[in-house]
């Protein structure tokens, strides 16, 4: 675009007056998710285990309708460990949902040059066994997922300190 500045701010104005006040025209997405969505990720705690601190990976769960947060401990973040951790929550609440949000999880999936996730053979079984649609956020993209995110921030400040301790 070879055009002035100028020129582009006066579009840009002339276009939020018209569009001002009309539904999915104003210029940002609307956070709402459905009912039984659930975004996934991972965070990293200190913990002392047997007397010695160590990493633990908590694999935080956030149902966005109904601001709900689940965390479970689990020792790495490869698709078995992620696939029981959902075990676990799945059989907490009682069901489970229909769609899940995840972002690059290494457990889930790897993205490939072209932008496409291709699915570990494990979790790959989880899904179909469970019947999930997974959908994968934009690499970078937090706000994406922001519930999750928040989740985890919220669990290492106010769950993790101190550190948690265990026997084994």
């Amino acid at each position: 675009y070879d055009g002035e500045y100028s020129t582009t701010m006066r579009y840009v104005h002339r276009w939020r007056e018209a569009n001002r006040g009309v539904p999915d025209r104003e210029g940002y997405v609307r956070l709402e998710w459905a009912a039984g969505s659930m975004q996934v990720d991972f965070g990293v705690a200190r913990a002392r285990i047997a007397g010695e601190m160590t990493d633990v990976h908590c694999l935080v769960v956030s149902l966005p309708y109904s601001n709900m947060r689940l965390c479970v401990a689990l020792p790495g973040e490869n698709a078995e460990c992620l696939c029981h951790g959902l075990m676990l929550v799945f059989e907490h609440i009682g069901g489970v949902p229909p769609v899940i949000v995840m972002d690059n999880a290494t457990g889930a999936g790897r993205r490939n040059a072209k932008g496409e996730v291709a699915l570990t053979g494990v979790f790959s079984a989880f899904v179909a066994h469970y019947r999930l649609e997974v959908r994968f956020c934009n690499p970078y993209s937090g706000n994406e997922k922001g519930s999750v995110e928040n989740a985890v921030g919220f669990l290492r400040r106010n769950l993790m300190v101190p550190p948690m301790r265990a026997e084994s």
